[in-house]
């Protein structure tokens, strides 16, 4: 399987989806609250533009975003400071993961590990399917 822009938007919607299940539902059942109005995502962590600095990010919402810089007011040092925040790309697929104290999940690694398996097991190219899918789209 190649990792193109297709599968890596697929995999962003696969995180998505998992990153939207990590919370105690027991906790909020409890409660009496509903799970779906919580809003809480885990945030994952990319390394972007193959900085040692890792920036939280929902890489969902960013793949379709183009590179931008904007200022942001910091309160400690009373001044704006200007973050650039980059489009996410194929090529950092392998530095996304979900910090779990000293543990790291690399969801990316795995996600790929995942349609690799599913590639094998029902004898199926999601780099195809994604392009039949995208074609369709247009």
């Amino acid at each position: 399987m190649k990792i193109n822009d297709n599968i890596f938007e697929l995999i962003s919607e696969m995180e998505y989806i998992i990153s939207n299940n990590t919370l105690s539902k027991n906790t909020f059942i409890n409660a009496g609250l509903s799970v779906d109005d919580y809003g809480y995502r885990y945030p994952v962590r990319i390394s972007l533009d193959g900085d040692k600095e890792e920036s939280k990010t929902q890489i969902r919402e960013k793949v379709h975003t183009y590179e931008q810089v904007t200022k942001v007011w910091d309160d400690k040092a009373q001044e704006y400071k200007v973050i650039k925040r980059v489009k996410p790309t194929p090529d950092m697929l392998d530095t996304m993961y979900y910090a779990f104290g000293s543990l790291k999940l690399y969801i990316g690694d795995a996600l790929v590990e995942v349609l690799k398996f599913l590639e094998n097991r029902y004898n199926i190219d999601f780099n195809e399917l994604e392009e039949k899918m995208h074609n369709v789209q247009e």
